[in-house]
């Protein structure tokens, strides 16, 4: 008979992905309506607020879809509280794109350190379990590679705070800061590309095709 934590881990996938698809939903939908009260007055700086909050949102969902298909452990509390407070911040990112203050760049700062403190999170409990063990280690470059790409991007951002609070001083008007931040989610999007690539090889023969 199952015990309680093989039962918890078969439901892994359904669960962790149901939570962060529910949040991410709600975020999403917080988006569009932020979207749509600047496009008649679209500026630059903003446009690339939008950019980047859009695609941080794909890439929040995509690291969740990618460790519920490599791991998977018995989920807590911090499991649940994680991916809220991801959310959270996510909202206030959004709710920043009009400010005229480096609000946003500090705030996505704090978002990208969670993500970190999240990855870190993620390699530890998913480490705890046996069957995850070997799967960890033949990605061990990779998710170095993405804790590294995680600091790189709070740096960028608390660097382009300060940049836009020295060169824009509370105008708003300033685009280049908010081009320097848009730099991390295309980077992270080609790491993500690559990864997949590096765990489900494409075969140039065809010959998986159809297989089901």
């Amino acid at each position: 008979m199952p015990t309680f934590q093989e039962r918890t881990k078969a439901q892994f996938a359904v669960v962790y992905l149901t939570l962060i698809s529910v949040i991410q939903a709600c975020v999403l939908g917080y988006f569009f309506t932020q979207a749509d009260l600047v496009l008649a007055h679209l500026s630059m700086r903003t446009a690339l607020f939008l950019f980047t909050s859009f695609l941080l949102i794909a890439l929040v969902w995509n690291e969740y879809m990618m460790w519920s298909c490599m791991v998977r452990w018995v989920l807590r509390l911090t499991d649940s509280i994680m991916p809220l407070l991801l959310g959270v911040l996510q909202f206030g990112m959004i709710r920043s794109i009009t400010a005229k203050s480096p609000a946003y760049f500090l705030v996505m700062a704090a978002f990208l350190g969670a993500s970190l403190v999240k990855y870190r999170h993620g390699l530890v409990a998913g480490g705890r379990e046996p069957e995850n063990v070997a799967v960890l280690a033949s990605l061990k470059g990779w998710n170095l590679m993405s804790e590294w790409l995680l600091v790189a991007g709070i740096a960028l951002s608390l660097l382009a705070a300060w940049l836009d609070a020295r060169f824009d001083a509370g105008r708003g008007t300033w685009p280049w800061a908010a081009g320097l931040v848009a730099v991390f989610p295309v980077v992270y999007i080609v790491r993500a590309i690559r990864y997949w690539r590096f765990v489900c090889p494409v075969d140039p023969s065809g010959a998986g095709a159809g297989k089901g």
